[in-house]
């Protein structure tokens, strides 16, 4: 249904909603998308191209390559659009295999559609217009030092989106108003959290301060609560909030009932269980030190090339780097190749740029028995993985699956760090538009 709505909108693509505020599209061979009309620039807050220029009126991507070559026509750009433009069009990386354009969503990883990540946009585009005041508090809220299901039933009462017999009530479900703890009175979340006789017997024994809960709803209480008092009383509000909510289900669904004091005991234990799982979970990585975990250089198997791969981003010259060192079983240098490309992308564009030069250097050397090892888990996912993912990235696996495919015996692996001293010189080379000679490669490979 919402791929049959994007295809019969899409001319008119920048009067939508939410759903064309995640939708791009991916430049396979350009024909079918449009300079000025499709959100095809990567810029996450603005994908248009916003240079005005008559030349670029009802023209295509395609266009913009040169003849008979799937690649930008540099010369052109640079005279056509503004700096801006220009340089989101140089940093996309074009697809040797990829025969359309497509759509992809680009609020998610995967570049596939879900609902979770559309709901996370709309809140997004919501918050925007939130005062600084609201930010704040909010803030405040997700700052507790409590659980996340203690946050999140918070945030659902604050927004009244708990299921009280008033709430469900208002969405035409026949039910009973009556609060379950026996008082004579419409159950509200206000109500069944602050005004209840129960709720109130469980805030007495807690130590939070009632006096500002009585004539107004719950999120006034609680955000004065977490502004007016300690951090500690404020976690303790929220966690003894969330374990009234339990207790009234108790009472409703199963006839049992509980003192105030269970209660608040029950949900200081629950802190203080959490805080302790927190602070065990800290040490054992401050113990282990994963984040300093890394991988030496070893050599290959007798009769393999091994070839290290990585990738660099230069922001200040508007320009990314990949290198490649390759070497035999005795661990020698066999060659090293560097190639600068223009355009700001993301990591993982570079990184997989950087396995389609090796694969290329391999294709043109004849080698067989290769091992390609690189640090980007995700591209080896990607290249390794049978799903065809619409996106500029998507496509760009693919390439490498097709490379790999023409190729005896190569393979590619993930390490989590490596020794990749003579790949940093060769991309510091890069920026500085140095040649890196075979003999100093071969002096910082030993």
């Amino acid at each position: 249904m919402m791929a049959k709505f994007w295809w019969k909108s899409q001319s008119s693509a920048r009067s939508k909603g939410v759903t064309w505020t995640g939708v791009r599209r991916s430049i396979g061979r350009g024909h079918d998308v449009s300079i000025l009309q499709d959100t095809w620039l990567p810029d996450l807050d603005n994908p248009y191209v916003t240079s005005v220029n008559p030349g670029l009126v009802n023209q295509r991507v395609s266009s913009l390559f040169l003849v008979g070559d799937l690649a930008w026509d540099f010369e052109l750009v640079e005279d056509m659009f503004e700096a801006r433009d220009r340089n989101l069009i140089v940093s996309i990386q074009l697809s040797a295999t990829a025969v359309k354009d497509d759509w992809y969503w680009c609020r998610e990883p995967s570049w596939f559609y879900t609902v979770k990540s559309a709901y996370k946009l709309l809140q997004e585009m919501s918050s925007a217009s939130v005062n600084v005041e609201n930010q704040a508090r909010w803030k405040l809220l997700w700052q507790l030092d409590v659980p996340p299901k203690v946050h999140h039933f918070i945030w659902r009462a604050i927004l009244g989106c708990l299921p009280t017999k008033s709430q469900l009530n208002t969405k035409h479900v026949n039910v009973d108003l009556m609060c379950p703890f026996g008082n004579f009175t419409s159950e509200s979340i206000h109500h069944v959290l602050l005004q209840c006789g129960f709720a109130q017997s469980c805030w007495r024994v807690s130590g939070v301060n009632m006096a500002a809960g009585l004539g107004v709803d719950f999120s006034s209480w609680f955000f004065n609560v977490a502004e007016t008092q300690s951090r500690v009383l404020a976690c303790e509000a929220a966690i003894v909030g969330w374990k009234i909510w339990p207790a009234r289900n108790d009472v409703l669904w199963n006839n049992k009932s509980c003192s105030a004091m269970e209660v608040v005991r029950s949900a200081r234990v629950v802190l203080d269980q959490w805080k302790n799982a927190q602070s065990q979970k800290c040490g054992a990585l401050l113990v282990n030190n994963i984040n300093n975990v890394f991988e030496r250089w070893r050599k290959p198997v007798f009769n393999t090339v091994k070839v290290n791969v990585d990738g660099a981003i230069f922001e200040a010259e508007n320009k990314f780097g990949v290198g490649c060192v390759a070497r035999d079983s005795n661990g020698c240098l066999i060659v090293a190749l560097s190639v600068s490309r223009f355009g700001l992308v993301k990591a993982e564009i570079a990184k997989i740029i950087g396995i389609k030069e090796a694969l290329s250097l391999i294709k043109k050397k004849q080698w067989t028995n290769v091992v390609i090892k690189i640090d980007a888990l995700v591209v080896v996912q990607a290249i390794n993985s049978a799903i065809l993912m619409p996106c500029e990235f998507g496509l760009l696996a693919r390439d490498c699956r097709v490379m790999f495919s023409s190729l005896s015996n190569v393979s590619l692996i993930f390490v989590k760090r490596s020794a990749k001293r003579p790949l940093i010189v060769l991309l510091e080379g890069l920026v500085n538009c140095q040649i890196v000679s075979l003999v100093s490669m071969m002096l910082l490979a030993l």
